[in-house]
């Protein structure tokens, strides 16, 4: 029984001796001993191994000297109660594993610029600074496409990069002919392979940070297009500006001409600086979206040329087809604001209207009237096959204009509806004086600005009135308030939104 007892013993102390060899070998125990044991460990991607030993005055210090003494080692390891001495051995900028939760693990987007005919350091610019700050785990690649550039010094763009040793892929287009942003960007989503689109100008600087805003809302609801916040690069001095806090929002007038403007005080009274704010219109320089949501909604309307209403036409297709607009505060992008230099192969204004007339035809229902108010040529214009745009309408289950007017954009006045009276307010100062009408000064922001007269234009945009049923005097964007400075009462323009204030006004004939 003794022998029996014994050999299981042995067998036993064996067994756990093999255990303690491997758990050795695989570095899962490590013995104390006066020697320091090696150390291999895993650093930050492209980064170099930092040590705090690899510092030339290391003899000096009081941990070098101790690491000698084995006795006083272990008694700092008691005194910290933390294994410094392997501390020291691994490098300050290890890598460690993202821990995360998997949900928030971010898409990876795929960034499109398209170009024509643009300054080659203007277009670099753009895409360094996508390279270096971006997160190259976040950036499938970048997809260049140049629009049938004419200008040769443009080709010295695609020389230049590929002579380049760059973290991220790049993608080379070349449109045959002169086709606009529409057509071209719609070529570069051939060759996307990121879950996510962004879309960015060809003149540009992107800012730290950039892109992980816009992914993570977009994680949040795929139904989306957020936009990044645009700082300013003066086209001049190339100087990088920006406003402290600044929030700003897009909207769009009854001449479809976008603008920037505030925020509404109800969208602002909970929100902090780095808020994610729902918007009105898209900024076609900088925005993310879903690959495949975008696809669902039917991308861009092919149909429209060069330039001119395809962020307009876009966000209203989102917004009443059940997605959302949003600027991500923390998403910040310079971007240098510029009249057009390029080519629009016809008359600007007639590319302009072409386009307008494909939007209202298709979503601005009974308020296309508006439009064609101000400029009566549009209804002449043929705005060519409006059949695909009528079926995504349709397939989408899209909501009527007049919910988005109501709902993400009440701004906009349509102003001869529930009215008393509209028209333009006319005076004189004598008799034999020329007419003189109220006139907003194309007053286009919700902060308070003098209502003025001028000389009557029929321009409907800045002085077209309307008194409505609830006796509020308004423009297209505002509406008319008396306030006091001093002893006057002054007339001025402010927002009809979040105003508990707004005045009344009478109109009498008989006067």
């Amino acid at each position: 029984m003794i022998k029996v007892m014994a050999k299981l013993l042995f067998r036993y102390i064996g067994a756990m001796a093999a255990v303690l060899i491997v758990l050795i070998i695989l570095n899962q125990w490590q013995p104390e001993t006066d020697e320091t044991p090696p150390y291999v460990e895993v650093y930050e991607q492209g980064a170099v191994p930092i040590y705090f030993t690899s510092y030339e005055d290391i003899d000096e210090t009081i941990s070098s000297k101790i690491w000698q003494k084995t006795k006083e080692r272990r008694n700092l390891k008691k005194f910290y109660k933390i294994n410094v001495q392997k501390s020291d051995l691994i490098p300050l900028n290890r890598y460690i594993p993202d821990t995360r939760p998997q949900e928030l693990n971010l898409p990876q987007a795929s960034v499109v610029i398209t170009y024509h005919n643009e300054w080659p350091s203007i277009l670099l610019r753009t895409i360094f600074s996508v390279v270096d700050r971006t997160p190259k785990h976040l950036i499938k690649e970048i997809i260049l496409v140049d629009d049938a550039s004419t200008d040769p010094v443009t080709y010295d763009i695609t020389k230049f990069l590929r002579k380049q040793t760059l973290d991220v892929p790049i993608v080379y287009k070349t449109m045959d002919s002169r086709s606009g942003l529409v057509r071209a960007r719609l070529e570069a989503m051939k060759e996307i392979k990121g879950h996510v689109v962004v879309f960015l100008d060809s003149h540009m600087e992107v800012n730290r940070g950039w892109l992980e805003p816009l992914l993570l809302e977009i994680s949040k609801d795929r139904r989306i297009l957020v936009m990044g916040h645009l700082d300013y690069i003066n086209s001049k001095t190339l100087d990088y500006n920006f406003i402290k806090d600044y929030r700003t929002r897009y909207g769009f007038d009854w001449r479809l001409h976008f603008f920037e403007t505030y925020f509404r005080p109800s969208q602002t009274i909970d929100a902090v600086s780095t808020s994610t704010l729902p918007g009105v219109v898209a900024v076609g320089s900088a925005f993310a979206i879903d690959v495949s949501y975008f696809r669902e909604i039917g991308m861009y309307d092919r149909g429209m040329k060069i330039w001119g209403g395809d962020n307009i036409e876009l966000s209203i297709r989102i917004w009443s087809c059940g997605g959302r607009v949003l600027h991500a505060a923390c998403s910040k992008v310079g971007h240098i604001a510029r009249n057009q230099p390029y080519s629009f192969l016809d008359d600007r204004l007639n590319v302009e209207l072409y386009n307008y007339k494909r939007i209202v035809e298709v979503w601005f229902d009974e308020y296309k009237e508006y439009v064609y108010d101000i400029y009566p040529q549009m209804k002449k214009i043929h705005p060519g096959d409006l059949s695909s745009q009528f079926a995504i309408r349709k397939q989408l289950f899209c909501k009527p204009f007049k919910w988005f007017l109501h709902n993400v954009w009440p701004e906009l006045f349509p102003y001869k509806q529930n009215v008393e009276e509209w028209g333009m307010v006319v005076g004189r100062i004598q008799d034999s004086s020329p007419d003189l009408c109220l006139d907003n000064n194309r007053h286009l922001f919700p902060t308070p600005a003098r209502l003025l007269v001028k000389p009557c234009t029929g321009d409907r945009v800045s002085q077209m009135m309307s008194l409505t049923k609830d006796e509020h005097l308004r423009t297209v964007l505002q509406c008319i308030v008396v306030a006091q400075e001093n002893y006057d009462f002054v007339p001025l323009l402010h927002s009809c939104q979040d105003n508990k204030n707004i005045s009344t006004w009478e109109y009498n004939v008989s006067m």
